[in-house]
This record gives C-alpha cells, sequence and structure tokens, in this order.
C-alpha cells in the first residue's frame, strides 16, 4: 500500500476543525483512524498505547523531534506520554511509557488537532499537553526542498537535451 502525503493527511485532519464531533463519538485513537481513512488507510489499534508502539517509524520527545528534523514534521503524531505505571496496567511490560493521548500535527491553524473529552478540538502547539511525537509507518513525510526541485528540474532538461542533441 502506497504511503499518504504528510501534507494531505495534515490537511485532512484540519479538515475536522469545526466537525463539533463529539469524543463519545470519537475518541482520540479513533480520531487518528478516521483521518486515516479519509486517506484510504484503514487500521485499527488497540489504543494510543498501541499506535505509540506498533505505528510508527520514529518516536521521540518533541524536544528530540526538533533536533532531528528542525521543526515538527506536518502530519506528525503527537503523543502525551507518561512513565506512571499505566503502561504496565494495560498490558504492555515495558518501558516505553503510557501514551494517554494521540493528535496530529497540521503546521494549519493552531497546530494540532485531537479528540478530547471536549470532542474533535484545535488545541497550540506546541503546549504543555504533547510531550513525544511520532512518525508513522503510513504517512510519507520526505518533501523535497526548492533546491532539490530545481536540480531535479534542470537534469530532467539536460537529459531531454541530451536525447535531443546527442543521437
Amino acid at each position: 500500500m502506497a504511503q499518504i502525503k504528510a501534507e494531505l493527511f495534515a490537511e485532512a485532519a484540519f479538515a475536522y476543525r469545526d466537525s463539533h464531533i463529539p469524543y463519545s463519538k470519537l475518541d482520540c485513537q479513533a480520531f487518528v483512524e478516521r483521518v486515516l481513512k479519509d486517506c484510504g488507510v484503514v487500521r485499527d489499534w488497540r489504543g494510543s498505547n498501541d499506535m505509540w508502539r506498533n505505528a510508527l517509524s520514529w518516536r521521540g520527545t518533541y524536544n528530540d523531534a526538533i533536533l532531528k528534523f528542525g521543526k515538527i514534521p506536518k502530519g506528525a503524531w503527537l503523543f502525551t506520554v507518561k512513565n506512571d505505571g499505566g503502561e504496565k496496567a494495560r498490558g504492555y511490560n515495558d518501558s516505553d511509557g503510557n501514551a494517554s493521548h494521540v493528535g496530529i500535527y497540521t503546521a494549519l491553524g493552531l497546530g494540532a488537532m485531537h479528540s478530547s473529552t471536549g470532542g474533535v478540538q484545535e488545541c497550540a502547539c506546541p503546549s504543555n499537553r504533547w510531550t513525544h511525537v511520532g512518525l508513522a509507518k503510513d504517512v510519507d513525510y520526505t518533501t523535497k526542498t526548492d533546491v532539490e526541485e530545481l536540480f531535479a528540474e534542470l537534469y530532467s532538461h539536460l537529459k531531454s537535451l541530451e536525447k535531443r542533441y546527442l543521437k
């Protein structure tokens, strides 16, 4: 299955900005799964802890993400992870922490969309709510810089000239 482009995934999450869907109908895990489904990917995790452990190609603290990427990548998943023993109560016998909440970084509006007791909503990012960041296996976070796109275009043009004049 092809990956979803991060920008499209973030825009799909942002589209829920004024949806007012109550938490009783769409909790945080279901919200992320719904946005994936809107983009053509169907997943069924057992909660935010399962997502934290099994859905990501990269994960780290909020600060780790800033150091590695220079910013939080658009479409990244934001987590609230605590070392409070909650993971053991949910059957995880590791030291990966208790991921009690998940949202999506949109880089639009206030920056993060999630579902909590107030239903689907937008919140500021950064905020004290989010402690960790993950890059989902189902989302393509690669982006070309303007310089890379320019060189790719120039290379393509040179190849066409080569075919035309060096027969």
